[in-house]
């Protein structure tokens, strides 16, 4: 029962970090989805440096269920990355929904690479 007490915690900060980023970032002066590309890459730098963290320490419980299951499943979105990349499909711009698509997945996996990297250094 305390996991998902702290899956419930993380998962409520996360989703409140994302909205505020969204908020700020997501507006229609700019070309792309930024509020949610910015998230999911932040998302991932977080999630490769926990798990590093996790696999290292050998401490995964309750970090990781706060942390990796709780804020970055509530601040990363999978749901709000294939709503905003169909929407640039049905208003036209095509070119744009290529940019973000490939943004976001490269750079993520990126991020979490240099997450995972960033903390055995």
């Amino acid at each position: 029962m305390k996991s998902f007490l702290f899956v419930f915690l993380g998962g409520g900060v996360g989703s409140v970090c994302r909205f505020a980023l969204g908020n700020w970032l997501n507006q229609e002066k700019y070309a792309l989805p930024y509020g949610t590309l910015t998230a999911n890459i932040l998302g991932s730098f977080i999630i490769g440096f926990l798990l590093a963290y996790a696999i290292q320490s050998g401490n995964e419980q309750p970090l990781g269920n706060m942390t990796i299951t709780g804020f970055c499943g509530g601040f990363t979105t999978m749901a709000a990355f294939s709503a905003e990349s169909i929407a640039l499909i049905q208003s036209g711009r095509l070119g744009h929904f290529f940019v973000y698509v490939a943004l976001t997945i490269m750079v993520c996996m990126l991020a979490t690479a240099a997450g995972l990297t960033f903390f055995k250094n």
